[in-house]
């Protein structure tokens, strides 16, 4: 049997769907009964749902052949082009065979259980794995359909196995046959399991999804038969193997599936919640998605309104830490395929929009800090890429690098920003609107709106601008007595220098605003106030001197000043501040919106633009600027902070933000006037990725 999966990003999201195919054929010779419903074509329910939201799935089931196959992904395609698509490959699943007679039953009633393929059901069962019958034992348990049917073997002979029911039911067409108590000893992949990964190749699909997977030995071994970086693998934990090796498998596969049906009956029905959050940790440990499945909405296949315990189990799904939600029998077979995708991305919405509720900030942490973790806590634990380890003997200086349950929300975002790019998940079009829009309007929102209304004299503002200047100004001059005794090329300098001189304030920002809240961004703001623009007008004469060849002229130096977006908004702000002027409460309201949203969506662009090609080439002016940034300037800021009698969180900020790897925009601006802008790119990429080691260093320094 193949399924196909559908999933729909939504931002960092996704809400999943199962289309399941299996035989389609009609005996126009007889009566029999189906186990799926006729009548629509798939087309049908693809269009309908694509107008609902384009959540897809498509009802008819359909037998795995490859033209049949092509003619449903061709479709899917068309229909709901954005979402990819995950071929689910059975590999070691027992299941029983399309069945032209299902047999129903009492407690009480024996069947039998076949491997010999000819029969259809109405005398015996066949099972689709040759060697069912040769573990088998008087007495053992068998179950069917995720653990709902119960049978006792009571005699193997030949192919048959006889068992006894133990529940009323009926055993229907493709269903999991399941034996906790013996392991079967199936191949790892078997003959099928080749011819459908070489289609899943062939046809282009996202993701294959490997049943029972119990080692990084068989994640290894699909990998091996893929050859490619697509299709990406989805091991399934389903029995107490794959838990006995849990790690192995997270650090082998791309993605991890948490299939709660097979799960509970390999396992125990009791323990298979605690199971789900096991797993979920130990995806998270290890950065891989995981995707949360089965009877998710199961009373929705009958029902047009699931149960509260359904919602509060895909709630609680979220909340730990699920990065998708899945399906099955609701969109399979189920009579309200429709209402169920879009109930569970109804709940699934809520319970994002609810997440910082279940990791409540620490007491006295004013709105602003509240409103970034908010923004920030619901991807950074989905989807913790990175973490900090910080030793210390107190925790306090644990406790200011990274914040109470929020796993290194800051370069979980940049780099999630990297990923999103990569992996060509949102459009290329999509990242310079994005950048534009913060860049010029939301970000200097949050700027103006804390400057204008923070309490501007509780801080020394002169010493903080002599420390961060004067540790700054340090470091240029360093870099330039190395130019003149190295013979460095101008537009290298040029590039090398602004490296060192201006800092990201998207990730010093946000930083900030995790370690002190409103006080962090009001610190953050006085900085950027008398810092950034006199080190822009040191970068455009620096780069306009040794990268065009020739000296600017004032009035294209304050050209560039002005036309930078942050500066005039600090600077508008503190105007508005000195000036004693209040904000209308609607207008504080708006900007501070604005502001909650800048600097999640700023991280994101931050790792959107990094270069790894560029970091490869022209390593020594990289490492040269890295060295100066990262390390050296913080040190004499920290010794000129101190000397200056500069303490608390004022001087930690400062440390902080003469810290910072470089801005992104060093990149445009060592283009627009003559720099190495390829080795600006280098620069960037390099200074974020160590910053997520030197910056926690740093301020473990500035705390001792």
């Amino acid at each position: 049997m193949a399924k196909f999966l559908l999933l729909k990003a939504l931002t960092y999201f996704c809400h999943i769907c199962r289309v399941q195919t299996n035989d389609r054929k009609r005996n126009v010779q007889n009566n029999n009964r189906r186990n799926h419903r006729a009548g629509f074509e798939p087309s049908f329910h693809l269009a309908g749902l694509a107008a609902r939201g384009h959540d897809g799935r498509a009802p008819e089931r359909l037998a795995w052949r490859p033209g049949l196959a092509e003619t449903t992904i061709a479709l899917i395609r068309e229909t709901l082009p954005e979402l990819p698509i995950l071929l689910d490959i059975p590999g070691r699943k027992i299941r029983t065979i399309q069945l032209r007679v299902e047999p129903s039953f009492k407690t009480g009633d024996c069947l039998i259980l076949t491997t010999d393929l000819s029969h259809d059901g109405s005398q015996k069962v066949p099972v689709n794995y040759a060697k069912f019958h040769e573990k088998l034992r008087a007495g053992v348990r068998i179950y069917a359909d995720d653990g709902t049917l119960s049978f006792q073997v009571a005699e193997v002979e030949g192919p048959d196995v006889h068992v006894v029911a133990e529940t009323d039911g009926t055993l229907k067409s493709r269903k999991g046959i399941n034996v906790p108590e013996i392991a079967l000893g199936q191949e790892l992949v078997t003959p099928r399991d080749r011819d459908m990964i070489a289609f899943a190749r062939r046809v282009g699909v996202d993701f294959v999804g490997i049943s029972f997977v119990e080692s990084a030995r068989h994640v290894e071994a699909i990998r091996a038969l893929i050859d490619a970086p697509t299709p990406q693998i989805v091991a399934k934990v389903e029995n107490q193997g794959g838990l006995d090796h849990l790690d192995e498998i997270a650090g082998a596969t791309d993605t991890i599936m948490i299939d709660r049906g097979d799960l509970s009956v390999e396992t125990s029905i009791d323990h298979v919640s605690i199971h789900q959050k096991t797993i979920i940790a130990a995806a998270q440990r290890y950065g891989k998605p995981v995707i949360v499945a089965t009877e998710l909405l199961h009373s929705m296949i009958e029902s047009p309104l699931p149960t509260k315990a359904e919602i509060g189990d895909v709630t609680n799904s979220v909340i730990d830490g699920a990065s998708a939600v899945m399906l099955s029998g609701e969109t399979a077979v189920g009579r309200f395929p429709v209402e169920a995708v879009a109930r569970l991305r109804s709940i699934v919405t809520l319970a994002e929009g609810h997440r910082h509720a279940v990791a409540p900030p620490l007491g006295g942490v004013p709105t602003s800090r509240l409103d970034l973790r908010a923004a920030t806590q619901a991807l950074a634990r989905s989807l913790p890429i990175t973490r900090i380890v910080v030793l210390s003997r107190t925790g306090y200086a644990a406790r200011l690098v990274s914040m109470a349950q929020v796993q290194q929300p800051i370069f979980a975002l940049i780099l999630l920003g990297f990923v999103l790019r990569q992996r060509r998940l949102l459009a290329d079009a999509f990242w310079l609107p994005c950048e534009t829009l913060n860049y010029y309007y939301m970000f200097p929102a949050l700027m103006f709106s804390q400057v204008a209304r923070a309490n501007l004299t509780q801080f020394p503002i002169r010493p903080i601008a002599i420390a961060i200047l004067g540790a700054v100004g340090a470091g240029a001059l360093l870099l330039y007595g190395w130019r003149l005794w190295s013979r460095q090329p101008g537009a290298v300098f040029s590039s090398v220098i602004q490296g060192s001189l201006r800092p990201n304030t998207y990730v010093g920002v946000a930083a900030a605003a995790a370690m002190y809240g409103s006080a962090g961004l009001t610190l953050t703001s006085i900085s950027i106030a008398v810092a950034i623009p006199l080190l822009n007008v040191a970068s455009v004469v620096i780069l306009m001197r040794y990268g065009s060849g020739g000296a600017p002229t004032p009035g294209q130096v304050l050209n560039a000043v002005l036309k930078n977006p942050v500066i005039m908004a600090v600077l508008l702000g503190a105007l508005f501040n000195l000036g004693g002027l209040t904000l209308p409460a609607t207008l504080s309201s708006l900007l501070s919106i604005l502001g909650a949203a800048s600097l999640p969506l700023g991280l994101l662009a931050v790792g959107a633009g990094l270069d790894m090609q560029a970091a490869r080439a022209a390593r020594g002016p990289v490492l040269q600027s890295s060295f100066i940034k990262l390390l050296l300037v913080p040190l004499l800021t920290l010794w000129i902070g101190v000397s200056l009698g500069i303490h608390g969180p004022a001087l930690t900020t400062i440390v902080l933000f003469n810290s910072l790897p470089c801005t992104p925009s060093a990149y445009i601006m060592a283009k627009l006037l003559g720099g190495d802008h390829r080795l600006s790119a280098g620069i960037i990429t390099v200074q974020t990725a160590l910053a997520a080691i030197t910056m926690p260093l740093v301020l473990l320094v500035s705390h001792r």
